[in-house]
């Protein structure tokens, strides 16, 4: 079984930051973010895409942090809970919204990392390329994250074949569920 980490706002609750916009500390400018609607005296989120139910994992790990059910990382204390095991940055939020530096202690003890990150555009976060993947959602993108010295994770139609370089993500039902992440 793998690590999960998620990256979410100590100071507001998943839902209200995904309708009022302050997701982009945590998503940075990911495209699923959706769009905030701020007519009729509210602020609603139109047309999120993201894969990840707030409502279920973060919305729980929200709610058992402002609990004090988890405490602050501490590498000499929980270090063990990575070795030999997997870790994925961001199972929800980008890894490029956490210092680089903070990665690497996690990483070095466990046995391999996934992730990906839609900030491969921007410069200064050019070292993540050796954590996590860009995300794409185009041949092109892909085609210009590689230019930059990035792996790719392209997300495709249902049924569209990978291009040379690429192939089904092993945990994805149509490459057969092979990995736990």
């Amino acid at each position: 079984m793998s690590v999960q980490t998620w990256i979410l706002r100590r100071n507001v609750h998943p839902f209200a930051a995904i309708h009022n916009g302050g997701d982009k500390s945590i998503c940075g400018d990911c495209p699923m973010r959706g769009i905030i609607d701020r007519s009729e005296g509210r602020s609603v989120n139109r047309q999120r895409s993201c894969y990840v139910s707030v409502h279920q994992a973060p919305n729980g790990i929200w709610g058992a942090y402002k609990c004090g059910v988890y405490t602050t990382f501490d590498a000499s204390k929980h270090l063990d809970l990575f070795r030999g095991r997997m870790i994925r940055l961001g199972a929800y939020g980008d890894p490029c919204a956490i210092p680089y530096a903070s990665w690497t202690k996690p990483i070095d003890a466990s046995i391999g990392r996934s992730g990906c990150t839609h900030q491969w555009r921007n410069g200064r976060f050019w070292r993540f390329r050796r954590l996590v993947m860009a995300s794409v959602e185009s041949i092109d993108q892909a085609k210009q994250a590689h230019d930059k010295g990035w792996r790719t994770f392209r997300t495709a139609p249902l049924g569209a074949l990978p291009i040379v370089g690429e192939f089904s993500c092993p945990a994805s039902a149509e490459a057969g569920s092979r990995l736990d992440l």
